[in-house]
């Protein structure tokens, strides 16, 4: 049998029992570390829970040492806690390496016409209402906005930025002007309902979308029915997390946005120069803004890469599971740097590569992409591989978070 192991955070194999007993003799493979064969499904296991790789007492010590007495409640437990155990140095080459060749198997080498589907049909619930279009809010653009044309015009011909500035201005007056005569009290209330309606509506979605898809990456014949089942109590917590964050980010958005209007953009257009104060209010908001927007990335890619898998594995809620992501980060805060870092680049070169196949057939991969289900299908391999990513780097830093069944 095929043996693999993970010692000192790099992963060894194909390997015989043999070699890997050898590993264990002379002390590279200890007993807590973990090993693996095809037999063990998706689970790895520690080499001193393994039975049939113990390695033999020595003589002296089989005679003159008695057998220790086991109580007779004694059973071994598969679980460890969910903190407080330390674990290996991931890769980030070796998970985009697992998450690539998970892809393949699944979508490529050994997929069908209803597995395709059902997968693409989960990443399109993971992702619902994120890339839609927004209709009601194209139509009103449409409505208030200032005719294209003139405003080309009127941009060719201004000399100086005190001319810009006068034009944002008229340009944003008329704009308002337009708006307070299509947005009745009626119109105004009834957008805002339909609107909070349909961000609980898709965020609940999006948040049992993304069991789903994981369990689809665990088990990829699974029926739509298992799939759905498999976020059911943990989606409430998940989308409740989700709406607070929002809630919060949103907020301090709209605040530092006041804040730009009454402190840079209302002095600019009422006249003010650039002078030292109001470029170092606009540099400080504009900073402000930044860093909410980068907390609100990096917990978001937190959550979908790491704190999702977590829940999943351990059917725990969405704090218990950030427990251990934290816990995960304070401990290798190098790998985590590392892993952002070459994940933000990865992100870059897929948009690079969307951006060329758009121009490539006249932006028609950009009307696919907001088409509803579509998007899934079209998304389905980039999304696989991107959420194997932080499956196999959890995965290789504690392969025991992990349960045998799910």
């Amino acid at each position: 049998m095929i043996w693999y192991c993970i010692t000192n955070g790099s992963q060894r194999g194909p390997m015989s029992p043999d070699e890997l007993r050898a590993l264990a003799r002379d002390g590279t493979l200890k007993p807590e570390d973990y090993v693996w064969n095809e037999s063990f499904g998706e689970q790895w296991r520690r080499m001193r829970d393994v039975p049939e790789l113990a390695l033999p007492p020595p003589a002296s010590a089989a005679v003159s040492a008695p057998a220790p007495e086991l109580d007779a409640g004694f059973m071994p437990v598969s679980s460890t806690p969910l903190t407080g155990v330390p674990g290996n140095r991931p890769s980030f080459s070796l998970a985009m390496q697992q998450a690539w060749d998970r892809m393949i198997r699944l979508l490529f080498l050994k997929a069908s016409f209803a597995r395709w589907m059902g997968m693409a049909f989960c990443v399109w619930i993971s992702i619902v209402g994120m890339y839609e279009p927004n209709l009601a809010g194209e139509a009103l653009l449409q409505q208030v906005q200032p005719d294209p044309m003139s405003i080309k015009s009127k941009v060719e011909s201004c000399a100086t930025p005190d001319q810009m500035v006068a034009l944002y201005g008229e340009m944003l007056d008329q704009m308002v002007e337009k708006s307070r005569r299509a947005l009745t009290p009626t119109v105004v209330k009834t957008a805002l309902v339909v609107w909070l309606l349909l961000i609980v509506i898709t965020g609940w979605l999006r948040a049992r979308g993304a069991f789903m898809v994981m369990h689809r990456w665990h088990h990829p014949d699974a029926t739509i029915a298992q799939s759905w089942a498999s976020g059911c109590g943990l989606s409430r917590s998940l989308f409740l997390f989700r709406l607070g964050l929002g809630a919060v980010m949103c907020a301090l958005t709209a605040v530092i946005g006041v804040a730009l209007q009454w402190h840079v953009f209302g002095p600019l257009m009422n006249g003010a120069t650039y002078e030292g104060g109001l470029i170092t209010h606009g540099f400080l908001l504009m900073l402000g803004l930044s860093l909410v927007l980068t907390v609100w990335i990096t917990a978001a890619i937190l959550v979908t890469h790491f704190v999702v898998p977590v829940m999943y594995w351990r059917r725990v809620g969405v704090m218990a599971a950030w427990r251990v992501v934290v816990e995960f980060c304070n401990e290798r805060p190098g790998a985590m740097t590392l892993y952002f870092t070459l994940y933000i680049i990865l992100l870059h070169v897929l948009l690079a590569a969307l951006a060329m196949a758009a121009c490539c057939t006249c932006c028609c991969v950009i009307y696919l992409c907001v088409i509803p289900f579509i998007n899934g299908i079209l998304f389905l391999p980039a999304t696989i591989f991107l959420r194997g990513l932080g499956i196999s780097f959890l995965r290789q830093w504690r392969p025991d978070l992990e349960t045998a069944e799910q």
